[in-house]
């Protein structure tokens, strides 16, 4: 998953409001709001990825990313790898911080991803077969899900599956054949 530093997402957003329309920034009141009450005010929900160390540990770039989004994505804190970092410890304590910054300021949280290759946990691929691997999966997808039952606004719930022209070459295409 690819996160902006806070350089480049400063730049990036004086690059989205450079391109927003001079009849929707006329409204000084919309100018003024930042971007996720202009996106908001067409139906448009804005948002950004975040590592959660930026949100707690730096107060200039949390307040402008609650200016400018309505919309937080967890990435690295719902990494499989780790959240779980061995097959029998869970850690949401990370992602719970970014959870709860989101909404003490009413931003919506979307989950990043239940399933993908680029975090897979080590030790999945030492899962003995496939039944062992369809188990810790589906123990991953229900901590995660239940976790998060009615706080969450949606997940990205496979990510990067098709590649090269069909199915991408990961661990879990490599536990069905096994």
């Amino acid at each position: 998953m690819y996160s902006l530093s806070r350089r480049r997402f400063f730049q990036f957003v004086n690059a989205i409001a450079a391109c927003w329309p001079a009849s929707l920034l006329a409204d000084t009141s919309l100018a003024d709001a930042g971007l996720g009450s202009v996106a908001a005010s067409r139906g448009l929900l804005y948002g950004s990825s975040v590592r959660g160390v930026s949100l707690i540990n730096d107060p200039t770039y949390a307040a402008a990313f609650a200016r400018e989004c309505r919309l937080v994505v967890s990435g690295v804190e719902m990494q499989w790898h780790n959240v779980s970092p061995t097959p029998t410890s869970t850690d949401l304590s990370r992602a719970d911080a970014v959870y709860s910054w989101a909404s003490q300021r009413d931003i919506k949280f979307r989950g990043h991803a239940l399933v993908w290759h680029g975090q897979a946990p080590d030790w999945f691929a030492d899962t003995p077969n496939r039944d062992a691997a369809i188990r810790a999966l589906r123990n991953h997808v229900h901590t995660m899900c239940s976790h998060f039952a009615g706080r969450i606004h949606s997940w990205d719930v496979v990510n990067e599956a098709i590649g090269g022209g069909g199915l991408r070459k990961t661990v879990f295409l490599d536990k069905d054949r096994v």
